[in-house]
Order: C-alpha cells, then sequence, then structure tokens
C-alpha cells in the first residue's frame, strides 16, 4: 500500500519539512557495513536563481513512510546546480565506527562491554546492546578503526559461542542484536509483488583439483583431491606448498577444505519487488519466481529501497544463501616482555 513520505531536516534549532520539494528517496545497507545510507534528490529553488534552503554537511535528516521513521542520518555530502536541482547523502550514526581509529587494550570484557565503552568514548548514541557474554581474556588491537575492534570481538565470540551479532540503528541509536532464526519471511513471488527478477551462474573462478605439497621443496610430501565436478568442468587446479605440514595425513583435511570452497561455482540472485520496509540486510525472504529458477528462503545480503514523491515504495535486493557477516581474525600483538629487576648491588 503507498503510503505519505516526509523528509525533515534539522540544523542549528533549524527544522525544515521538505515537502514539496522531495523528489526521491533511496536507504540502502549491505551485511558488510556497520550503517545504512540515504540518498535524496530535490528542488531547492523558488525561483530558478538562488537556493531555498542552505544545507549543511553536519546536518540531520529524518526519513517518515506513513507513520515510521525509517532513517535517522546525518549529512556527509551536498551537491547543488544551476537548476536547483538538489542531492543529498547522508549516514546513519553507525557512521562514526567507521570514522574512528584507535589503538585498545581490554582484559576480562565481552564484546557488548567493549564496543559499549568505545562508543562512550566517541560519542556514539547506544540503544539495546544484545549481552554477547562471552568474556574475552586480552584483547589488545592496534591502529584499527572502531569497526575491525569490534568486528574482532564479535569473531572471538562467534568462534566461542556459535553466535553471531549484527549492528542496525534505531532513532539514531547504534543497537547490536543477535542474528537468530526469523519467524515471519516476506514471500516474493511472480504476479504478487516481484517486479523483475535475475540470476547468473559463473565457474570463472572455479578450481576442480586442489595440489598440496608441504615440508620439504627439494623432497616434498604431496595430496592432491579432485572433484566429480571435474568430469563436468575440465581439470582446473589449485596449488599451495605448506611448508610447516611434514605428511600427507596432515594435507589431506587440508586440501578438503580448500576444494570444497573452491570448487562451489559463484552464483549472483537479484530480485527488485514492491517496496517493504521490513525487508532489509541480514533479513531473510522467501522467493518463488519461474524464469530464473531462484526459489527458496535467502538471505539479504544488500538492499536498496526507493520512494517516490508519490509515495511508491521499490526495493532491489542482492540474495545469498548463507549470510556472510564479516568477520576479522584476532591477530594478538607482541608486548615487550617485563624487563628484569636488577640486583642489589653486593656490599
Amino acid at each position: 500500500m503507498t503510503q505519505k513520505l516526509r523528509v525533515i531536516y534539522y540544523h542549528n534549532g533549524m527544522v525544515r519539512d521538505l515537502a514539496g520539494r522531495v523528489q526521491e528517496v533511496t536507504i540502502d545497507g549491505n551485511v558488510t557495513r556497520a550503517y545504512r545510507s540515504c540518498s535524496i534528490s530535490l528542488n531547492n529553488t523558488s525561483d530558478g536563481r538562488k537556493y531555498a534552503i542552505p544545507f549543511k554537511n553536519g546536518g540531520e535528516v529524518r526519513v517518515h513512510y506513513g507513520n515510521t521513521e525509517i532513517f535517522r542520518g546525518i549529512l556527509f555530502a551536498t551537491s547543488i546546480d544551476s537548476t536547483g536541482a538538489q542531492s543529498l547523502t547522508a549516514h546513519d550514526p553507525n557512521v562514526y565506527l567507521t570514522k574512528n581509529s584507535d589503538t585498545v587494550r581490554f582484559v576480562g570484557k565481552t564484546a557488548t562491554q567493549i564496543l559499549s565503552t568505545l562508543c562512550g568514548k566517541y560519542g556514539i548514541a547506544v540503544g539495546s546492546l544484545a549481552n554477547t557474554r562471552h568474556v574475552i581474556p586480552r584483547f589488545i588491537v592496534r591502529g584499527k578503526t572502531l569497526y575491525d575492534i569490534v568486528v574482532t570481538a564479535l569473531t572471538e565470540t562467534q568462534k566461542a559461542t556459535g553466535k553471531r551479532y549484527r549492528f542496525r540503528n534505531v532513532a539514531g541509536k547504534l543497537e547490536l542484536v543477535e542474528v537468530t532464526t526469523q519467524v515471519k519471511r516476506l514471500v516474493l513471488e511472480n504476479k504478487r509483488n516481484i517486479i523483475d527478477a535475475s540470476f547468473s551462474e559463473s565457474i570463472e573462478d572455479v578450481k576442480t583439483r586442489v595440489k598440496l605439497t608441504g615440508g620439504d621443496e627439494e623432497k616434498p610430501v604431496t595430496f592432491e583431491v579432485s572433484s566429480p565436478s571435474t568430469s563436468q568442468y575440465g581439470v582446473m587446479q589449485h596449488y599451495e606448498h605448506k611448508s610447516d605440514v611434514k605428511s600427507a595425513k596432515e594435507l589431506k583435511p587440508l586440501a578438503d577444505a580448500l576444494l570444497a570452497e573452491l570448487s562451489k561455482p559463484s552464483q549472483e540472485f537479484s530480485v527488485t519487488a514492491i517496496g517493504d520496509i521490513e525487508v532489509v540486510s541480514a533479513t531473510t525472504v522467501v522467493v518463488d519466481e519461474s524464469m530464473t529458477g531462484i526459489k527458496g528462503a535467502f538471505y539479504v545480503a544488500s538492499d536498496s529501497h526507493t520512494f517516490s514523491a508519490d509515495g511508491t515504495h521499490t526495493m532491489s535486493l542482492s540474495l545469498s544463501r548463507e549470510l556472510e557477516l564479516p568477520q576479522i581474525e584476532y591477530d594478538p600483538p607482541e608486548e615487550p616482555k617485563p624487563k628484569k629487576k636488577k640486583e642489589a648491588n653486593k656490599k
């Protein structure tokens, strides 16, 4: 159902409703990003000679669709041409996780506590933060963005508990939520809400055989494994030498894991449909599209929602069979050893 689109601009005590000026709003997100972005196209002149509203970077925009606020963020880019056509780009406040870098040291803290501490230090407002519970004994990260620091802590948590978490922003406040099974899932299907769909598959980067060698390069041990798809795609071999592995028995699980990863054709699933504001990156949808053969449950890898001035809402989704959230392995830095106390001088 079409609903009313409303955009409001705030700056230094000024509040401007952009009704009658906004032409289109696009809000997008991606599972690899901590924040969502908003692009606004509008007519910013009343007489064709000068601008009507002095938009400033650092100002705030809020987008409402019907009675729901669907975006709140800070202007990071503005542009206007000689006809008065204005473009605004805003990001929600989670973007500040990527705009600040630091070196941190935490002892006996959870990822939640690390995130809360960093947000407090850098003035990032927080809402509900899921309790990750797992205590990381010692956590030292040097010269990384806050986003990378927290993702590293969440990766350590996932390895210990199996649980995954993602960021979102509600009414200007950062939230951390656990990824759980979604009970209610939108169904996208022909002749109902799908506007367009496409599917592509490629074996350009596929490997059908893995060969590993280990130990001494002059007299290495060797292990090879091939995929059943060799008969269909031909031989396409991946080779690596593992100097720290001394036996074929140790090479086998490494080769098997590599083959499982490298033998999969890359697939891309895309759907354009009538919009639903609940469908964002990391949520799931069910698709039934006959021509492309896209069928079943999918994660939303990226989403782009477009709202026209008349309230028409469409969404373009990139889909994936698996939810691939960012992961960063923790590589503890070496710390200088404490100096030994000098022996007292003998009398």
